[in-house]
């Protein structure tokens, strides 16, 4: 299994590492996850993740190579810096303890993984949610 724990030796947080711009928008959720429920958390990194989706892929690239990570070579950059800006979403939020299906996909998909731990272990758990979002992908 490859090192994906950003607290790895003389490495900061995914926060840290991000460029200002994003950073700016992880601060915003930050502000907002006090007042939303999960799905609407999940709803606003979304539309973030749409919003870069379209992105010119060159655009993308110094923030992608700033990361330094191992990354898988099948993501693309838009799903790299959605997955980069979320895991530090959830360092400046906090690791909570798993609750709902909606924060289980979204600690699912983080590069920390503490995070991918506490949503497998939920899953694990309730495995009739992992079985709706296998059908949901499929429609």
């Amino acid at each position: 299994m490859e090192e994906r724990d950003s607290e790895r030796e003389g490495e900061g947080t995914f926060y840290e590492r991000l460029d200002p711009v994003f950073r700016q928008y992880v601060d915003e959720l930050t502000r907002q996850a006090a007042t939303l429920l999960w799905p609407e958390r999940r709803a606003a990194l979304v539309a973030f993740y749409r919003g870069i989706a379209g992105a010119p892929p060159d655009d993308l690239q110094a923030s992608v190579e700033a990361l330094e990570l191992p990354l898988d070579a099948a993501e693309n950059r838009p799903e790299q810096v959605f997955r980069a800006v979320l895991t530090a979403w959830i360092e400046r939020v906090g690791l909570e303890e798993v609750t709902n299906p909606d924060q289980a996909v979204l600690y699912a998909l983080s590069y920390e993984d503490a995070h991918v731990a506490r949503a497998e272990a939920w899953f694990a758990e309730r495995p009739e949610h992992l079985a709706a979002l296998g059908a949901a992908a499929d429609d």
